[in-house]
Order: C-alpha cells, then structure tokens, then sequence
C-alpha cells in the first residue's frame, strides 16, 4: 500500500530519485512531487451551477415559498420534507427527497451553529428553567413540572416539583430557591416565559410581568431574557433538567404525594451540593442577604360571591360564610390554597382544586344559614359530604317523624365546639344507646372530649377580691356541754 510515509522515506532516507520512486511504486511523479515539496492540488471553479433537470423547473417555486416564509411564524415554515411533500403532490415532481434536501442547503447556505463557552464569576448569575417529568402519585402516573436554578458558577442546582407552571408557582420555586441556596443571586436568566414577560421590545428589551417585576423589587436581582428560540444562551440549566430526571427520578419516583417528592429532591439536591462543595463555597459568601420577609407567593384575582355562597375560580367553586353572599371579594392563589377576603378580613381558606368542576364546601359557612332553613338538611350538598355516620343517624331520625330532621340540624351546630372526629363518634354512640336526642349527642361530645360539662363562667373583680373568715368549730363543742356522742 502506498503511504505518504514511504514516499518520503524512499526520497529522503534512501535518496532513491523522483523517477524511481514513481516506478516502484506505481504513482504519477506530480504525486511524488506533492508529498515531498507540499504542492497544493490545483483546482477550479464552475463558472456556472450544473444543471439539475428534474429540479430546474421547480426552482422558482421554491424561492417563492422561502421568501413567503420570512413572514410566517417560525415553527410554521417549510421544511425540506415539506417541500419535498408539496412538489410531490401538487406539481407532479419525480424526483428524490435527497435531491430537495441539496438544493436548499445550498440555497440556506447552512453550517453548523458554533457556540461559546459561557462562564461567570461567584453569584453573578443564576439560570431559570421549567420541565416536565413523570412520578408514581398515590399509585397514579402523573405528570408535574420541575422548577430548576442553577448557579453559573459553581453548578449547584435546586429542583421543585409543582403541578403546573402558573406564575405562583414560578414566584414560589423562586422564594424556596433563594431559601435553599441561603442568599440571592445578582442576576437570573430566563426565557422569554409569559409569566416574566409581557411583550418582547428591540433587542433585549422586555416588557415585564408586573407580578414578576415586584418578585425582583423584593429580592433586588436583575433579569436577563435570552433571545427568542435562543435557550442555549442558558444552557446550564437546559442540562441542568435533565441532569436531575436522570440521577433524581430514574428509576420512576414512587411517592404518595407531591410534598413527599418534593422532600426527595431537596434531600438529592442537598448531597449534589455536596460534591462541588469548593465552588459552592465561593458562590454561597458571594450571594446577596435574603430579605427579612418572603415575598407573597400569590395571584390576586377580584370576584363576585353568588346566591349559592360560591365564588368560582378556574372552573371550581368555593364557599364563603353566608353573609356574605352577593358581594365582591379578592382571591388570593396560592400553589396550594386560596384564600378569599373581603376587605381586607380573610373570610375563607380552602385547599386549591386541581382540575375542574370541583367544590371546595365548608360546613360552617352554611351553619347560620341552615339553622333558618332547616329542613335543607335533607338535601344540602355540605351536608351530604359529611361522614357516613351523619347520613345515617339522619336516616334513623326521618324513620322517627316527619319533622326530626329539625334535630340534626341543632346537632351540626356541634361542629363549632368539637372536632369532626369528636361528633362522629358521639353519633356513632347515641345511635349504639338508640337515643338520637340532641342533649344526648351534645352530653357524649362533652365525654369524649373531656370539656367540663358546664361553661366557665367570669368571676367579677369585687367580688374575686372578697375575703371570707373560717369559722372555729371547736365552738359547736361548747355549746353541747361536752356531751358524747350515744
């Protein structure tokens, strides 16, 4: 086999000529003369592109359809395939994909993207990211949305699992961020998310979240906005969501809640920081103190309570106290409640429904309410999510009258006094005693309880302060003469 190493060492070790070199060996001298002096191969340039029969047809089409593209959004522009597909069926084009795909790379002039390293200096910049993963929730596969931040410098990140990427939950993976790392970072980097941005300006120009915008005034660090389909420009944490689905929940986390996973992945974030403890170091003295109070992590939305006493929120519903039926209130959102007030005086907090057409119904709020109105028992809906113990001591009222139902009623009062479990184990026992009266129930919550079976009634001052003398019962003695007892 002829090589570049025997050609030179033909000619130079054993001073063998060109000519005889190019005997034994079979080559063309000029390929001799190449490898010994470096002479560069001649080439030439077309002064035309070949012609292409099967696509030379069709190359104004296709011009066209690349101009018209310009405008169009970028996820909805031609592909080569799409291309191919189009000429295919609707111009009757023989030729291959292949073929297609030549002529636009050579019309897109395309190459590789080249990228630059990107470092930073110690709590300089941080990156913001969500993703989704898969977890075992209570036996149910589920999806949930990670939020992930990752420190430039050091590579440190935190993960939280939320269940869906509303912007409480973004301020919220921010505040348990900030938390965990023990500082705020200078500045953050993000995408151009909605729940940050607004409006994309000239350049890196934003017209921010106002919710996000007071996120920023509160912890006094700076946004950075990639330009548009450009998340490589954070690519720490692009890698960083897929570092932690691969050594956090792989094998798939089996977990019985979504606070149990988060617990997992602050337990896993906590031993990764571990293994970069040296520039961890160095971040963590450069990093901006926390502010003394945590920002409010909440969506504020303005409603209107109806006649039922429910104010509907994303498809669910959620009870207010009677009272305050027909009248305007302010939600609050929480990732995992809401909390409903009216002016000012919070008059509801209710765990946050996920999904729809959901009720959130508190019994007290239909206490006063019911007490009017009490043949409602027999059908209300808060009443009909009570226990199974309720449901049937109300059945074996209704078999005693018409009219017993008014019982129950005075009963539910007791859920203002004691403890759901409390009253569910006092009717449990009054129906074991076949006595369903309301001062029985009421005397066994007392029992079961331990509460003193009488009010503690407020001793006035003056008469608090009264002294009251010990009499001397030696005296009875004198009186009887020293007479002893029979």
């Amino acid at each position: 086999m002829v090589t570049i190493e025997s050609i030179r060492k033909m000619y130079l070790r054993e001073g063998r000529s060109i000519r005889d070199i190019s005997r034994t060996l079979g080559v063309s001298r000029q390929s001799v003369r190449r490898v010994i002096y470096g002479e560069v191969k001649r080439s030439y340039t077309m002064s035309e592109p070949r012609t292409c029969p099967v696509m030379d047809p069709h190359r104004e089409l296709i011009l066209a359809w690349l101009k018209d593209d310009q405008e169009a959004p970028p996820k909805q522009r031609h592909t080569a395939r799409r291309v191919f597909t189009r000429l295919r069926d609707e111009y009757g084009f023989e030729g291959a994909e292949s073929t297609v795909r030549r002529y636009l790379a050579r019309l897109r002039n395309s190459r590789p993207e080249v990228f630059i390293p990107l470092t930073a200096d110690p709590a300089e910049v941080a990156e913001v990211d969500w993703g989704t993963v898969w977890a075992l929730i209570n036996g149910e596969r589920r999806q949930v949305h990670l939020f992930v931040m990752r420190m430039r410098y050091s590579g440190v990140c935190f993960a939280r699992a939320y269940p869906f990427e509303k912007s409480e939950a973004f301020f919220d993976g921010h505040v348990q961020a900030f938390q965990w790392f023990g500082g705020v970072v200078r500045s953050a980097r993000y995408d151009n998310i909605k729940t940050a941005v607004l409006k994309i300006l000239l350049g890196p120009m934003r017209e921010e979240n106002p919710e996000f915008s007071a996120l920023r005034a509160h912890y006094l660090f700076d946004s950075i906005f990639c330009a548009p389909g450009k998340g490589n420009e954070k690519g720490g944490v692009e890698n960083g969501i897929g570092y932690v689905r691969r050594n956090a929940l792989v094998p798939l986390p089996n977990v019985e809640s979504l606070v149990e996973l988060n617990a997992t992945l602050l337990a896993w974030c906590d031993k990764d920081r571990g293994k970069r403890a040296q520039p961890w170091i160095a971040e963590h003295d450069a990093l901006m103190p926390l502010p003394q109070d945590d920002f409010k992590c909440s969506t504020t939305h303005l409603l209107r309570v109806n006649k039922l006493s429910l104010v509907h929120f994303e498809r669910n519903r959620y009870s207010v106290p009677t009272a305050y039926a027909h009248t305007d209130v302010r939600l609050e959102a929480f990732v995992d409640r809401v909390e409903i007030l009216h002016k000012d005086k919070l008059i509801a907090v209710h765990p946050r429904a996920l999904g729809r057409n959901h009720d959130e119904l508190c019994l007290d709020h239909y206490l006063d309410e019911i007490q009017r109105k009490k043949r409602s028992v027999m059908h209300a809906s808060v009443v009909r999510n009570l226990s199974p113990v309720h449901t049937e001591f109300l059945r074996r009222l209704n078999q005693q009258g018409p009219t017993e139902y008014r019982k129950f009623a005075e009963i539910l009062l007791l859920h203002r006094r004691f403890s759901s479990s409390v009253v569910e184990e006092a009717l449990a026992r009054a129906m074991e005693l076949c006595n369903l009266e309301v001062s029985v129930v009421h005397q066994l919550a007392l029992s079961i309880s331990g509460t003193p079976p009488t009010a503690t009634v407020e001793v006035p001052a003056e008469l608090a302060a009264a002294v009251v003398s010990v009499p001397d019962l030696s005296e009875y003695d004198a009186l009887g003469g020293g007479m002893t007892a029979w």
